[in-house]
């Protein structure tokens, strides 16, 4: 498709629509507030906040650490497979959801160590897309705008980011998609664009798709606002635009399907997470805080700050004379009715896509602020226009304002400067500009648009050392320990090439592994975790696990590691750490044919999988509520909980064993020795480090606990019969793996799926363990079939194939889809340019 009808001016001085001057300056100035707000706020390359914050750490930094090997083809993993996390598991709807958008795959540009940089550039590369994206739709939707440059700065740089996005990339997609899409909409609705816009559609559902059906969501809320405000003003109604809308979104989502499809099918598969984080009750004192700069809200309130600018804007639209009062109603009614589905708890679901969401109730916000922008921009575009009394009594507004805000900051402290202060400053600066714009001198524009953006990038830098200091103390008690974090990254992440890296706890450095900066740990970094590896594996092997088993963390127990894929382990202890190379494949031994492993016995699956006795009793147990003095407890007897109460429990084993405790049923809370406490699922083994061990435990009611819940599990028994193994040279590549079998079933420590694909061999479960059946001695290969993926793929390739022969087609009959003159000429209503 061609852009030269757009007919862009020269000059960035004419006040009279789009140019590419105007799109270099949007460019332009959002990498200036960027650098300006970073450095301001001492996050990331300019200052110590760094990415061990949230998902970033908690899934996301160990997500690309493993992404980066795959994109250079080291390791063993691809994006149908991952063996980096434990006990390998099922890829491909992960990357869809975290790492599809083109802009992920930069990270081959950047050195493993510097992940974070890397992953801090391509978020500013993102960012000032966006800007272009949405100076672009505001120029083309409100063409007589004199500042398109500045809404798509203050679209890119609003609170959202700073609150939401910072430290979940793979959201960012979404603040591209949304403009764009938006773009699409204008071109439906005056028939133009027709396989520009579903090239557009299919990048947004391929980059994120959870932010993809937000956008889309919204698009389809904007379609109807055009369609309605032009029918009530002009009498002319025309929903052939919708329709025309409804076909491209159904097109580009069709060659999507090849992401789509799979992903949908992980989805079901997936842990539910239950309830969530209750929801939150808004405070109006607070959500008018939130457009001012400085407030940092998270998970309670959505964040609404897109500059002072925009307040006053808004306040122009819906005092302006020149706007038709059915205009103001639609807009309006289009605010009130998305606030009302993020405000309502049954109707926030739909943003969800009807699922409850783990915390971040207003994650879609920045769809409201999508239409605050708009109407923003269509209010600014009238101040020549409109009288003095007029635009005095806008600039009111957020003068008035200032006092709720005021009061919502009480009790919070971002630095020395104050919501009224900024306020203040910014009304000044926006009655400045309107004045300047009124006498129509250059000289005063020019002036007046300069403090303007200095201004904006004041705000952007305060909001951005709020959610800094905010984010840091809610997310990270210790984000990272200076000297000791950057030790790791050199001589444990990079020293071992590009080889998996585990670790231990240790409650100085949380089991969030965000300071390392990309060195994969053992975690299962997923929002889809399939239920074999979260659920049934984890009970029936006794892996550690939280939030629902999307954090299986091989880590935390020595004879876990050592089965595990990981092939280096840390353990840090106190400012000291060493690091214990072990195998990198998943263990495997030959068994026989009619092994039973026990349910529910974890220390017996173990002893089964390993084919050695591996637990004696504990020597001594003491047991004492937190403070007391420990008792002795008989080992052929147990103990009573009572609820809610913090049980002390040491429990001693022989040098060389390790004391662990196998946690029978939901509900338990758990802290080992010095670790970060944590809630754990039914099935899951806590282990010491030592051959002492102190485990805290509380229980949400009460329980009998008996003695012989606690072992001895000896390491040099299990690490022995590992090393006597011959069975367990397995080769893995991408999404499958080989061995040499005898005639003799073979065992894996990896969850067992109905989609493995032996060509010699048959596949069939173990109590959730994989065990493959050859049909004789030879080699044998077997391949991780991904669901829905060929399928998906076939569907996106008809849909292409069918486009290109239509469009050929149109072609050599004389007509065009996209741009025919009898098509623009029947679009008229909807000119926008």
């Amino acid at each position: 498709m061609s852009f030269s009808r757009f007919k862009l001016p020269k000059s960035i001085n004419k006040f009279d629509g789009i140019t590419r001057n105007q799109i270099v300056a949007a460019v332009i100035v959002e990498i200036f507030v960027l650098i300006a707000a970073y450095s301001w706020a001492g996050r990331y390359p300019f200052g110590p906040v760094n990415y061990g914050l949230g998902d970033a750490g908690w899934q996301l930094l160990s997500f690309y650490g493993s992404y980066w090997d795959i994109l250079h083809g080291a390791g063993p993993s691809s994006v149908f497979f991952n063996w980096d996390f434990g006990l390998g598991a099922p890829f491909f709807p992960d990357w869809v959801n975290y790492a599809a958008s083109p802009f992920l795959l930069l990270l081959w540009f950047f050195p493993r160590k510097a992940l974070a940089l890397g992953l801090t550039l391509i978020t500013w590369l993102i960012l000032v897309c966006a800007a272009a994206a949405m100076t672009l739709f505001i120029s083309k939707l409100v063409p007589q705008t004199r500042f398109a440059w500045f809404w798509g700065v203050a679209w890119a740089s609003g609170g959202w980011f700073w609150d939401y996005a910072i430290f979940r990339t793979m959201w960012l997609q979404g603040l591209v998609a949304l403009p764009l899409l938006g773009l699409v909409v204008l071109w439906s609705l005056q028939r133009r664009h027709f396989y520009l816009s579903i090239a557009i559609v299919a990048f947004a559902w391929t980059g994120n798709y959870y932010t993809a059906f937000m956008a889309s969501f919204a698009a389809g809320i904007l379609c109807l606002a055009l369609i309605v405000e032009r029918g009530l003003t002009k009498e002319e109604w025309d929903f052939k635009g919708l329709l025309r809308l409804l076909t491209v979104g159904v097109i580009g989502g069709l060659l999507s399907a090849w992401t789509l499809i799979p992903t949908y099918l992980a989805q079901l598969e997936s842990i539910p997470f239950g309830a969530g984080r209750p929801w939150p009750g808004v405070n109006p004192l607070t959500l008018i805080r939130t457009f001012f700069p400085g407030a940092s809200v998270l998970y309670d309130t959505p964040n609404l700050f897109f500059g002072t600018l925009g307040i006053i804007s808004l306040a122009i639209f819906f005092f302006s004379k020149s706007v038709h009062y059915k205009s103001k109603l639609v807009w309006l009614g289009t605010i009130v009715l998305l606030s009302l589905t993020m405000f309502v708890r049954p109707l926030a679901l739909i943003w969800s896509l009807f699922d409850t969401p783990n915390g971040s109730w207003f994650r879609a916000s920045f769809v409201l602020v999508f239409f605050l922008v708009i109407i923003a921009a269509k209010g600014f575009s009238t101040v020549k226009e409109e009288p003095l009394t007029t635009l005095f009594a806008a600039e009111a507004v957020p003068a008035l304002l200032l006092i709720p805000a005021a009061i919502a900051q009480k009790g919070l402290n971002f630095g020395t400067i104050s919501p009224i202060i900024i306020g203040i400053v910014g009304i000044a600066v926006g009655m400045t500009l309107v004045a300047a714009l009124r006498q129509s001198k250059q000289i005063l524009a020019t002036g007046a648009t300069v403090l303007l953006l200095l201004t904006f990038t004041a705000e952007v830098a305060v909001q951005s050392m709020a959610t800094a200091e905010f984010q840091t103390k809610f997310l990270a008690s210790v984000p990272y320990r200076g000297e000791l974090a950057d030790r790791l990254r050199a001589e444990v992440g990079h020293s071992t090439g590009l080889e998996r890296v585990g670790y231990f706890d240790n409650a100085e450095i949380p089991w969030n592994q965000g300071p390392l900066y990309g060195v994969t740990s053992t975690s299962y970094s997923s929002s889809l975790t399939p239920r074999p590896l979260g659920v049934d594996l984890p009970e029936m092997y006794g892996f550690p696990t939280t939030a629902g088993g999307r954090m299986v963390r091989t880590g935390e127990d020595p004879i876990a590691s050592l089965l595990s894929a990981a092939s280096t382990i840390v353990q840090l202890n106190g400012d000291d750490f060493k690091a214990v190379p072990i195998q990198a494949v998943p263990f495997a031994r030959n068994v026989p044919a009619d092994l039973a492993i026990p349910a529910g016995d974890p220390f017996a699956a173990r002893e089964a999988l390993l084919g050695t006795k591996l637990s004696t009793p504990v020597v001594s147990l003491q047991v004492a509520n937190r403070g007391e003095d420990p008792v002795d407890i008989d080992l052929n007897g147990g103990f009573h909980m009572e609820k809610s109460k913090t049980i002390r429990i040491a429990a001693n084993c022989n040098p060389g064993s390790y004391p662990q405790f196998l946690v029978p049923d939901t509900g338990f809370g758990a802290q080992v020795d010095d670790r970060a406490a944590d809630k754990v699922r039914r099935g899951v083994i806590l282990s010491g480090r030592s051959h002492k061990a102190v485990f805290y435990l509380v229980k949400n009611t009460d329980y009998d606990v008996s003695a012989n819940q606690f072992v001895c599990t000896s390491y040099p028994a299990a690490k022995a019969a590992a090393e006597n193994m011959e069975e367990r040279s397995v080769k893995l590549s991408g999404a499958s793996f080989s061995l040499n079998a005898t005639d003799e079933p073979v065992l894996l420590a990896t969850a067992y799926s109905p989609y493995w694909n032996c060509g010699a061999a048959s596949t069939d479960g173990s109590a959730g363990f994989l065990k493959v059946l050859p049909k004789g001695p030879g080699p044998v290969q077997c391949s991780y079939q991904t669901p829905g993926w060929r399928a998906g793929l076939v569907v996106s390739l008809l849909v292409l194939v069918g486009l290109v022969g239509f469009g050929a087609t149109r072609k050599v009959m004389g007509g065009n889809t996209s741009d025919s003159k009898h098509a623009r000429a029947k679009s008229k209503i909807f000119k926008f340019n």
